[in-house]
């Protein structure tokens, strides 16, 4: 049996009314710098989002193939 696990690409962190988003390849943060606003806002290299904007987040970066977790 194969126990290898892999990380996910992404993983989201609920914090209440904001989410965390952590980006954990290259591939995963390159998605971000390219298709997030240059406006948005960062803890650190989390990006922040509000809860009413997360699931649609989270439905396009599974639509674009990224592992969430």
């Amino acid at each position: 049996m194969d126990t290898t696990t892999t990380e996910p690409d992404f993983t989201v962190e609920d914090h209440g009314l904001i989410f965390l988003v952590r980006s954990h390849n290259d591939a995963a943060r390159e998605h971000l710098s390219e298709n997030v606003q240059d406006d948005a806002h960062w803890i650190g290299s989390a990006l922040v989002v509000e809860h009413r904007y997360v699931s649609d987040l989270m439905d396009g970066l599974r639509t674009n193939g990224y592992t969430l977790k």
